[in-house]
C-alpha cells in the first residue's frame, strides 16, 4: 500500500509539473508597452545626420572664400590694366562666372566633385595671378 501511495503521489505531482508546463508554455509571452525596440537607431542617424551638415557648410565656405578670392583678383586686373583686358581674357573671366553660378548643392556635399571643384577654382586663381 505504501508503494502504491508513493506512485500515486508522484504521479500526481509529475501530472501537476506537465499540466503546469503545459499552461506556462502554451500561453505567449504579453509584451509590456514599454518593451518597444524601435527598428532604427535615431541617435545615430542624428549623429550622421550633423556631421554630414557639417561637411556641407565647411564645403560652402571654402568655395565661397575662393570665389571671393577670384572676384577681388578680377577686379584687380580691371584695375591694373585700365580696363585694357583682351578677348581671350573677357571670355575666361566669363566661362569662370559661368562655371561658379553653375555649381550645385549636390556637387559640393559630394567630397569626390569636391576635390574637383577645388582644383578647378585653383587653376582659375593662378590664372589670374598669373595676368597681374
Amino acid at each position: 500500500m505504501k508503494k502504491l501511495t508513493t506512485f500515486l503521489s508522484l504521479a500526481l505531482l509529475v501530472g501537476a509539473g506537465l499540466q503546469m508546463n503545459a499552461q506556462t508554455y502554451g500561453h505567449p509571452y504579453q509584451y509590456q508597452t514599454n518593451d518597444y525596440i524601435p527598428p532604427v537607431n535615431v541617435d545615430l542617424v542624428n549623429k550622421v545626420l550633423a556631421k554630414k551638415e557639417q561637411q556641407y557648410n565647411r564645403n560652402i565656405e571654402r568655395v565661397e572664400n575662393k570665389v571671393k578670392n577670384i572676384i577681388k583678383l578680377v577686379q584687380i586686373l580691371y584695375k591694373n590694366k585700365e580696363d585694357k583686358i583682351t578677348d581671350e581674357q573677357a571670355k575666361y573671366i566669363s566661362a569662370v562666372y559661368k562655371y561658379t553660378t553653375g555649381l550645385t548643392k549636390d556637387q559640393v556635399a559630394n567630397d569626390s566633385e569636391m576635390v574637383t571643384i577645388m582644383r578647378t577654382l585653383n587653376s582659375i586663381e593662378s590664372t589670374l595671378y598669373d595676368w597681374l
